[in-house]
């Protein structure tokens, strides 16, 4: 609720001016009294300076005290008013025309039977100028004690022609105007908090929907500011650049633009491309309006240039959020009460301007209906930010149940990949074993039945624990033990001739199962041919809590098959399925220390079998930890 706090608050604000200023006549005590409120126009008087002896003439209309309101300009207005001072003291009476977009407005007083002008006053005359400073045009009454006196204004405006009378005395003035200055500045003050905070927003979004409402509400801001008065006496004391109602106009077409880009970027894609056009036409042609200020055209033609183009857009605002709303855009509602009621404000604005309307409320139109248009359009832009919250949350959502069928599917394939490269191990290894029992039965009889019963011993891990993915270290090195039985039998070869060792808690690692015996089996097929003397073969391994090293060296004639096969490849895919670092290599000795070495180190479980992963040690490199 944060950032709606400055809008919902100049909302506020300019609900409690409007009040006041409604009510303001009612309330106040005006010593200084006005009675005999007549107008005549400018033709139909015929006189530049109207004599006392047609005052009384026929010409003449009354009309309510404090409530002229004549609509569009039809050329000079002049009002009769008198102004009486009931108290026994000479004292100065402020006659106050409070309409500050009036262009010009003169205050005429009897002199020698004729009505002179005294002082004149407008929106068109500089600030520093003007008989009274104020954002209204007031003009001094010096009244004797129970004098009254009759003043004429001939007041000339290009636009609405509004004059709303009040009178005070000189040393209240300033004073009677204090609360709706203030209220005016704490308007203003929350709007611009307002535009500054959304600013931020877009610096830090990089949203376009917030550069046009910043852009929106600047609009507004001039505005208010130019139309109450406050340009003239902050920015321009000694003189507008040029007529003060073109720069309330500017505002109002670079506002229409501001409310169609905004528009375009709230509802992206979704509007459609041909809207999208539509808006971007029309806020073009606004632009181009306001360029045209700028030209000798005339102001009551760009004035209705301008309310056109408020009608228009409210309309085409007003359906289109009520279309999207019911085509299920949840933050359109938003700007459905938004524009209806800006429209509905500048409807009744416009009304008053025209004199159809009388009540001064519908004066402060422009501050309520901008005030809660902001309003309603920052909840548009914080469900906005809600909603695309809530689609990212729920993206990243479907983004994690994908990733976690990613993995599982992965994981899926990982193991079908891992049991179809053992199970191309298992078939080899039977066969073989088989060969060495029936070379032994045709070779020595009599050690047949201890061969069956180590086979039969081997055949129950092949059948039992290589049957699963993981294995513990400690089993698959028993293993190799038998068949290191196994294969001596076959080739007839002493216990002396191998050498095996190993050293760490093997029984806490996992390994595939069957990734030493293929590399020693090897050495008995291959790396003992053509061995002048005793033939060695030698086993080493090392055990860490994550990883582990196992040499296998012979001193036969050379790799073979390990350069060629297939053997070695499979062991290092199998092993890299399961662990993150592996090192797999083959070598020859040479002249001086002939056979084959090779040497495998597998480091950092991958984790990918719930519970089957050691428990995490130090990282150990195959290197310099390579047993013997």
């Amino acid at each position: 609720m944060k950032p709606l706090f400055a809008p919902l608050t100049a909302a506020a604000l300019s609900l409690v001016l409007t009040a006041h200023c409604s009510t303001a006549d009612d309330l106040r005590s005006a010593p200084p009294q006005l009675s005999n409120l007549r107008i005549v126009d400018d033709a139909t008087l015929r006189a530049a300076a109207p004599q006392l002896s047609n005052l009384d003439a026929a010409d003449w209309r009354p009309i309510q005290l404090n409530r002229i309101n004549l609509g569009i300009s039809r050329g000079r207005q002049w009002i009769q008013v008198t102004i009486a001072n009931p108290t026994d003291r000479t004292q100065t009476a402020i006659l106050e025309a409070s309409f500050p977009p009036l262009d010009r407005v003169a205050l005429y007083l009897p002199d020698h039977g004729r009505f002179a002008e005294r002082y004149v006053s407008g929106d068109s005359l500089a600030y520093n100028q003007r008989p009274v400073r104020g954002r209204n045009h007031a003009f001094p009454v010096r009244l004797g004690a129970g004098e009254s006196t009759v003043a004429l204004l001939a007041v000339d405006n290009r636009g609405s022609m509004i004059v709303s009378l009040r009178s005070s005395w000189a040393e209240e003035y300033y004073g009677d105007w204090a609360s709706e200055d203030w209220l005016l500045c704490a308007y203003f003050g929350m709007l611009l908090i307002m535009i500054v905070y959304n600013f931020f927003l877009y610096l830090t979004l990089r949203d376009e929907s917030y550069k046009y409402y910043v852009a929106y509400g600047l609009c507004i801001f001039a505005g208010a500011f130019v139309s109450h008065g406050y340009g003239d006496a902050l920015l321009w004391p000694d003189g507008a650049p040029v007529y003060t109602g073109y720069l309330v106009l500017a505002p109002g077409f670079v506002g229409v633009a501001s409310v169609c880009l905004f528009l375009r970027a709230f509802l992206g894609p979704s509007a459609g491309r041909r809207f999208r056009i539509f808006l971007k036409a029309f806020a073009v042609a606004s632009c181009v309006c306001a360029a045209l200020l700028l030209t000798p055209i005339p102001f009551a033609w760009m004035y209705v240039a301008m309310t056109a183009a408020l009608f228009g857009l409210a309309i085409v605002m007003i359906v289109s959020s009520f279309y999207f709303w019911m085509r299920g855009a949840p933050s359109a509602r938003y700007l459905f009460f938004s524009f209806f009621a800006m429209g509905s404000f500048m409807g009744a604005l416009q009304l008053y301007n025209a004199g159809v309307l009388e009540a001064r409320f519908w004066s402060y139109s422009w501050l309520s209906g901008g005030a809660l248009e902001l309003a309603l359009l920052s909840l548009a832009l914080a469900d906005r930010i809600n909603t695309l919250r809530r689609e990212k949350e729920r993206s990243v959502q479907d983004l994690e149940q994908m990733n976690r069928a990613y993995r599982d599917s992965r994981v899926l394939l990982e193991d079908a990949r891992f049991q179809a490269l053992q199970h191309r191990m298992d078939p080899h290894f039977l066969f073989n074993a088989l060969n060495t029992i029936h070379s032994i039965a045709a070779t020595d009889p009599a050690r047949t039945a201890d061969a069956v019963l180590t086979l039969s011993d081997l055949y129950r891990y092949l059948t039992g624990v290589s049957m699963q993915l993981l294995a513990p270290f400690s089993a698959e090195w028993d293993f190799l033990h038998n068949y290191l039985k196994l294969a001596r039998m076959r080739f007839g070869l002493p216990e002396t001739c191998v050498q095996i060792r190993l050293s760490g808690d093997a029984s806490s690692l996992l390994v595939p199962p069957l990734f030493v015996q293929p590399v020693v089996e090897n050495c008995f097929k291959h790396g003992l041919v053509g061995v002048q003397g005793e033939a060695s073969i030698v086993i080493r391994a090392r055990v860490w809590r994550d990883g582990a090293a196992v040499l296998v060296r012979d001193n036969g004639a050379g790799p073979g098959e390990f350069q060629a096969g297939e053997t070695l490849p499979n062991i290092r895919e199998r092993l890299e399925l399961l662990y993150k670092s592996v090192r797999l290599s083959a070598a020859s000795g040479g002249r001086k220390r002939p056979g084959a070495r090779v040497f495998i180190a597998f480091f950092d479980f991958r984790d990918r079998h719930p519970g089957a992963s050691p428990s995490p040690g130090p990282r150990v490199s195959a290197g310099p930890h390579s047993p013997g």
